[in-house]
Formats: structure tokens, sequence, C-alpha cells
């Protein structure tokens, strides 16, 4: 890593970073079922580094980098010393989806988690009945959190429903006067 150029390899085709970042999370990556996460460990910040500007070159966003210090392990008795070592994250759906319509992973087992990563995004607006959304209709003068605690329904979840299907009624500003 001391003598790679970092500029070289950004000057290289999209098509080249991807299949340069799916060898290294191939390798050193992990899928995160709850966290809804891929992280990719490495003991060299510079590669830590890289890997992230590349990310950000292919459109992922929103990536966290954490640090776990030096520490002593005791195993049966004996001392070890571990390096520190960082972590990549790439979070949210919208990247996780962008890693895996670009990069993925050539490991099967890998490449299957991550498609349930993508499938356990629940997409709201799909699973509304036509009941719920006479109820929404009919409720749309309420408080959000009234409606959502009485349907059982995420609070976010009902406010861009009533938006999306033009259910919540416009302000009148004069009130407000």
């Amino acid at each position: 890593m001391n003598n790679f150029n970092i500029n070289k390899l950004l000057s290289f085709s999209e098509e080249i970073k991807c299949a340069f970042l799916k060898g290294l999370f191939d390798s050193e990556g992990s899928l995160h079922y709850k966290q809804k996460r891929i992280r990719f460990y490495n003991s060299d910040s510079n590669l830590i580094n890289l890997t992230k500007i590349i990310l950000e070159s292919l459109g992922i966003n929103h990536i966290k980098i954490y640090k776990r210090k030096e520490e002593i392990h005791i195993l049966h008795g004996r001392k070890f010393l571990v390096k520190p070592v960082y972590s990549l994250a790439i979070c949210r759906r919208k990247n996780i989806q962008l890693f895996y319509d670009k990069i993925g992973f050539s490991i099967k087992k890998k490449q299957e988690k991550l498609e349930e990563i993508l499938n356990s995004y629940q997409r709201n607006h799909l699973f509304w009945t036509k009941e719920e959304l006479e109820y929404l209709k009919n409720n749309s003068h309420k408080n959000y959190h009234k409606i959502a605690e009485r349907m059982k329904r995420n609070v976010n979840s009902v406010r861009r429903t009533l938006y999306r299907y033009g259910l919540k009624p416009k302000v009148d500003n004069r009130l407000l006067v």
C-alpha cells in the first residue's frame, strides 16, 4: 500500500473499480442482517480510506468508519496483542442497493444474505388495504400519532401515505393569523 498510487486506481473504469471492491469485500467483508449494514474490516487505515473514496466515486454515500483500539486478549492463560482494526460500514437501503447492483459478492452465501437484507426493507405503501386507506381518508384531520397507534403502524408511514394519496387536507393560512 505504501507504493500504491491511489490516483491511478481512481482513474480506472467503473468496471475495474467494482472488481477491485468485490475482491476486498469477498475476502474481508461481512453482512449484518439486524443492523442492515455491509462491513469491511482491515488493519490498514490507508486501505480503508481508499475503499471509501472508491465507493463514493461510485455513488455509494453515507459510509461510516470505526476504529477498534489495540488490545491485549488472554486465551488459555496466554496473552495476545491484537492490532487495531478499522471497519467501514455501508448503511441505508439506497447505498446497499447500489452496492448490490454495481459490486455484489462472488461468494454465493454472502450474495444471498445481501438479497435477504434488501428484501427485509418494508415498502409500506404496498401493504395498505382499501379499508385502511378508507380509515385514513375519514380520519385525516386527526393527529398522525393517534392514527398510527390505532392502526398499529409507523407514524412516518401514516404521514407519507396521507400525502401520497392526497388525503391530508391543506392548511388554510388565513386561519393561522
